[in-house]
């Protein structure tokens, strides 16, 4: 029986690549002709070959002035080799992943080795140029090993995986290792744990399934005991299985314990078998010089989960407690008045659409400032409306505003009170005070407001006037600000006058 060893793939490729060089040389000096591409005509595996066309089969089991491989080819009974045998041995080759391997007679690979000047398989790929270091240790791990004896981890890739936990609000860690060495039809073996340390019960819960490579990404598929799955899916820009990445960005998604659908982004970092860190130099614990990875986790908190409760209809679908239909009355444009102690009573302009999407208008020398993006959110009880208005670029001025969103709760006043607080590093970009909210279509021009237009508007609006008095002007409102008092006594009088 012909001994076998296991190769692998980018051992092979590595010495067929010096195979074809040493064998297109020796086609030019001979003044054969090389033949077209690398199918079956080049091992010699075809019919209807031109005059003088040379390839690879013949050429080896020739040995033109090369004693050392006539005697191997004569000892080890190679001179029939058939045509046909590196023609099969490429193409099982060329249908494997770039870490996987194939086990092939010792004394094929031995041939090839010597054609090109090695004693052996083994002096060539433990001193071929082209060939790694870490390569050459995991081919002579390999290199005996069985078909049952493959599906162990002993060769996976470990790495760490930092996460934002949406329970605890910090940063855990997960272990994921995959073996890019055995290629199955269903992918690389992979294994992770760390997510769930234990099911209810107290045992440990490890996830277990196979990593897949995709054209723009990694899909590694996994599952529990008891068939939960949880699914990584990995930004690359190569075939893992082909380059060490030391970091890997990815988009996790599993159920929980307790059956809540959950997903969050998770930064893989190359790890050994121990799970430290690898870097470029030395190998440093995980639970050292992590801060970056703490940091970006707290800024960018990717997490979220969706609630285990079923849906009977879409009438039932809820946000923060409260039904679409209980708010739709809050779609609209609003005019949002505060006092400046520089200009006095000032509007804003908020609008709601009907997708609830919603937007903050205010007059700015910035044209970054101008219009604000909001994110909304409205109490269980459906009578406060919070908004936090942020630029465009950067973060330069945040706004937060609350006001009550049910005309009721202020009895016959149909204006909405509440309050802000404006955050920003500009000048005239922070402060914080009470607002009153006037719903309006016809709201526009957002800036301070004229004696003019608030005449105008309070005719227009006789509780309008009534509205701005109970909470702009009120004497809760006076503060140590003496303009902006000053200012609120003005409107005061002005609204008294338009009595």
């Amino acid at each position: 029986m012909k001994n076998k060893v296991r190769v692998l793939k980018t051992v092979f490729d590595e010495l067929m690549k010096s195979v074809k060089l040493k064998f297109a040389h020796q086609v030019s000096k001979a003044g054969l002709k090389m033949p077209e591409g690398v199918g079956a005509r080049f091992y010699g595996f075809a019919k209807d070959v031109p005059e003088k066309e040379a390839n690879l089969t013949d050429m080896l089991l020739s040995a033109h002035d090369n004693p050392t491989l006539q005697a191997f080819i004569k000892s080890n009974g190679l001179s029939s080799l058939s045509n046909k045998h590196l023609y099969n041995l490429n193409r099982d080759f060329a249908r494997k992943g770039p870490k996987d391997s194939v086990r092939v007679e010792e004394r094929v690979m031995d041939l090839l080795s010597i054609y090109l000047g090695f004693a052996s398989f083994q002096d060539f790929y433990q001193t071929a140029h082209g060939i790694l270091h870490p390569t050459r240790e995991v081919q002579a791990k390999v290199l005996n090993l069985k078909e049952n004896e493959l599906s162990a981890f002993d060769l996976a890739s470990h790495y760490v995986g930092f996460y934002y936990s949406y329970e605890d609000r910090m940063r855990k860690t997960l272990r994921f290792k995959v073996n890019f060495y055995n290629l199955t039809e269903r992918g690389y073996p992979a294994e992770l744990s760390g997510i769930h340390d234990e099911d209810l019960e107290g045992v440990p819960i490890v996830y277990s399934g196979f990593l897949k490579e995709k054209p723009s990404c990694s899909f590694t598929e996994l599952a529990a005991e008891d068939e939960r799955p949880f699914v990584l899916v990995g930004y690359k820009e190569t075939h893992l299985a082909t380059q060490d990445m030391r970091f890997i960005r990815c988009a996790a998604t599993g159920v929980s314990q307790y059956r809540h659908p959950f997903s969050f982004e998770v930064l893989l970092v190359k790890a050994d078998d121990d799970h430290k860190l690898l870097s470029d130099q030395q190998i440093i614990p995980f639970y050292e010089q992590v801060s970056y990875i703490d940091y970006y986790l707290q800024v960018q908190r990717r997490n979220f989960r969706v609630p285990a409760r079923p849906i009977q209809s879409m009438g039932e679908i809820k946000a923060r407690g409260n039904k679409a239909n209980m708010v739709q009355g809050v779609v609209g444009r609003y005019r949002v008045f505060t006092i400046s102690g520089k200009d006095g009573l000032v509007q804003h302009i908020y609008e709601m659409k009907k997708d609830f999407r919603s937007t903050l208008y205010v007059k700015s020398t910035n044209p970054n400032h101008r219009e604000q993006p909001c994110m909304i959110s409205i109490s269980e009880n459906r009578t406060k409306l919070c908004i936090a208005a942020h630029v465009k670029e950067g973060i330069s001025v945040v706004t937060y505003a609350i006001f009550d969103i049910v005309p009721e709760v202020v009895k016959e006043i149909k204006l909405l009170p509440g309050v802000f607080c404006g955050i920003g590093n500009e000048a005239g970009t922070y402060g914080s005070g009470k607002i009153a909210v006037w719903k309006d279509k016809h709201a526009k021009d957002p800036g301070p407001v004229s004696h003019a237009q608030l005449k105008k508007l309070a005719k227009d609006n006789p509780e309008l006037r009534k509205g701005l008095l109970a909470t702009l002007c009120s004497e809760v409102y006076l503060s140590a600000n003496t303009r902006k008092a000053q200012k609120v006594e003005e409107l005061r009088n002005l609204l008294e006058g338009l009595a």
